[in-house]
Formats: C-alpha cells, structure tokens, sequence
C-alpha cells in the first residue's frame, strides 16, 4: 500500500471513533461495499457540486454537509471493507408478570418473532451481544439471578443458562473477551467475573469475584449497575442507594475503574450527581451518563467521565434544562441528540436536544407515554420502547427530520424493554 494512503487510513481510523452511526460511511447504495464512483461522489458532495441528499451515507455527524474526514472514514472502508451490517432488534418484551423476547426485521421494520410463551424469559430481563450469541439478563424475580445464552443461527434457543447466586440481582453483562466477562449485581457486594464459553453444564461459569464492598454507602451494598469496556477497563456504575431508607440515594454516584488484564481496580471516579441510572454511553473519549438524583427533583444531568483522565466532567446538560428526570438517550452528533425525560407524574416524553446549545429543539413522544429505552441504529433510526397502556409498541423514527417511519407502533405481543440490534 503506497505510504500516503496507508497515512490517509490511519486517519481515517482516528477519525472514525467516536461516531456511533453509520458504520460504513460512504456506502450509498447500501450494498456493503464502498466503490470508486462512491468516493467521487463523496468529494463532488464535499465541493458542494452535488446535494447531500444524493449519499446520506458520508454525513456521519448529521450536519447536512460533507467533510474531508468523511471522506477520508469512506476511503478506509474501502480499502478495508464494511462491518456486517446491524439486521435484527432483539428485544426483551414485558408486563412485569409475563416475560418474553422477540425479534424485528431492522430494513423492512417488522416483527419476525413475536413475544410468545415459547420465548419466555424473566419478566425483569435486558440483554446483550457479544460474537454471534445474545446474553439474557435475568434480574430479579421469577427465574431471576441468572444469565442466559442463546444462539442466534437457531431461533435464539438456550445454550446454557447459569446462576449468578439467589437474589444477587445481575443488572448488566460486559464482554472482555470469548471466555472472560463481568456481570453486576444490585443487591451484592462482589462484581462477578464469569466464562461465558462454558457448555450447559455451567461448570467453571464463575471465574472469580471483585470486592466493591469499599466504595458502598453505609448500609455495605454498592448498588452496581451499567458496565462498560474502554480500553481493558472496565468501568462499573455504582447507585449508592440506601436500603434503609426506601433505597433513597445515598451520596454521590461512584464509577469504579477495573484493569480487564489482571482484574486490578484501579480506582474510583466520584459523580457529580446522585443516582446513576442510564446505560453509558461512549462518545470522543467520554463515557455519558444519566444521573436522577431524587426522582422529580431537578438535582440531575447527563454526565461525562473523561475514561483517560478517569474523572467526571461535570454536567453535559441538565435535568432542569431538558425540564425532568433523564432516564435514558442517544447521542447522534454534536448537534442532535435524543432523550427520555420524566414529569413529576412518572410519565415520559422523548425530546431531541443540542448537546452543544443545550436547548430542546422538539418533542416526537408526547408526555402521556411510558418510555423505557431508546436505541439508535448505524443507519440514523432512532427505536423507541413505548410501553403506553393503549398502543404499546416499538416505534421508528427518522433522527434527521424527526418524521415516524413507521405507521404504527410495532406491536410485539407484550410491551418493549430493552432492544439489543444484533448483525
């Protein structure tokens, strides 16, 4: 490869991370594949001799124009070639009774496998992919405490299905490699590291156990919660709730740093805020999160961690700027982001947001629905869980122009929780 361009690729590279959408920038037919014509189409786009329009596929950041790091992300991909492309939302569907997952068709936005009781999961469950498996979480209740795996080539059927010990709470699994993951626990003090290669036996499934008894609040237990890998780190949210005090928030959010090599905690990052409760989200070196604080108290924000640095920046935005409690949201680009807000009545709306102004530009979900999750796919769709008691349902929208795309919510056959895509 001539000098110059394997310089170009490595920039691309550094380019590339950071930006969530769009996996394969410079695709504009959608075939995989990034050609010649494509990349001339990309440079007329960023000369401004051919509308963006004609390849949404390079405008990774949503701006409506095309830049040379965008072309530069394309050529990479075509030296280099495209990442399977997200196909199936995996999503694990609930009334809090009955649990169950299905599955959706992400290009043509139907349900391929509804939520049946030959799908039966725990009624308190997420779910996660790592290689071609999916990982059940099942919390607390009723076939809780365990993790399951389930193969995607053959129905999603159990291949093994291994406790995490009575009443441990599992809340999120991290993958570190094929035979080394860590799961957290609610209502325990040890973080567990686990073999998710292990056969239906589950002999050898706990590998060992780290102690975050240290950074608990006074009643001993941490409250792990969200995971996420940067780097073989680890990073492990910790609520810090009182269990004395109707799991009140007790303090500040703590986010413990682990080295995935040796297990070693490499120490801990005090939040600003009380109460982390979204997923993390990575983004340009930060890791985001929602801290509620007190539910429908305004002492709240999304909050990023600088993972090298290993410590909080403060507040991205505020829970009195975005007018509730911020439960969960996706970040698209600088200028566009998305996020699930809660009134004092425990109802949501979904409103987009400037990460850079901080302003609410629009709301596309209005406040008398229940929202539990929101996921963004590689080709800027924004899926929506809506657990609203008439029309529950998956609902698609269009993060550009905030347009529904699809006619009605996808009905599963039991209201969406969490939604897992999958390649």
């Amino acid at each position: 490869m001539p000098r110059q361009l394997a310089r170009l690729c490595t920039l691309a590279v550094t380019l590339m991370l950071g930006s969530p959408v769009l996996a394969c920038t410079g695709d504009c037919n959608g075939d995989g594949d990034v050609r010649v014509d494509e990349i001339v189409l990309g440079v007329n786009l960023a000369l401004g001799t051919e509308p963006t329009a004609r390849c949404y596929a390079y405008d990774r950041d949503f701006d409506e124009s095309v830049t040379v790091d965008e072309i530069l992300a394309a050529i990479h991909r075509a030296l280099e070639g495209c990442p399977a492309p997200q196909t199936t939302a995996f999503v694990t569907a609930t009334d809090f009774e009955t649990g169950a997952f299905a599955t959706v068709d992400l290009a043509r936005r139907e349900v391929v496998l509804p939520a049946a009781p030959s799908r039966r999961i725990n009624a308190d469950s997420i779910a996660r992919a790592f290689g071609d498996r999916v990982y059940v979480v099942n919390r607390f209740g009723l076939e809780g405490d365990a993790v399951q795996a389930r193969a995607g080539d053959d129905g999603y059927a159990v291949e093994w299905d291994c406790s995490t010990g009575a009443g441990t709470n599992p809340q999120d699994i991290a993958f570190a490699a094929a035979d080394k993951a860590y799961v957290s626990l609610l209502d325990a003090e040890e973080l567990l590291v686990v073999d998710p290669s292990v056969d239906a036996s589950c002999a050898g499934f706990v590998r060992g156990r780290i102690d975050l008894s240290s950074f608990a609040d006074d009643d001993g237990v941490p409250e792990m919660s969200g995971l996420a890998i940067v780097d073989s780190v680890l990073f492990v949210t910790l609520q810090r709730l009182d269990r004395n005090d109707l799991f009140a928030p007790n303090g500040n959010g703590v986010v413990v740093a682990i080295d995935t090599d040796t297990d070693a905690v490499l120490g801990a990052i005090s939040l600003v805020g009380e109460n982390p409760f979204s997923r993390t989200v990575l983004r340009n070196g930060q890791l985001l999160l929602s801290t509620v604080g007190t539910f429908t108290e305004r002492d709240g924000g999304i909050e990023a961690i600088d993972v090298v640095a290993r410590q909080s920046l403060g507040f991205v935005v505020t829970e009195e700027e975005l007018g509730g409690d911020i439960t969960d949201f996706v970040v698209v680009s600088d200028e566009i982001a998305f996020a699930v807000v809660s009134g004092d009545d425990f109802r949501n709306r979904v409103i987009e947001f400037s990460p850079t102004t901080r302003e609410v530009k629009r709301t596309l979900v209005g406040g008398s629905s229940f929202v539990s999750q929101l996921q963004l796919t590689e080709t800027g769709e924004l899926y929506v869980a809506d657990r609203s008691f008439a029309t529950p349902g998956l609902r698609v929208f269009d993060v550009r122009s905030g347009a529904e795309l699809a006619e009605s919510p996808l009905d599963l056959g039991l209201p969406p929780f969490d939604i897992t895509f999958l390649r």
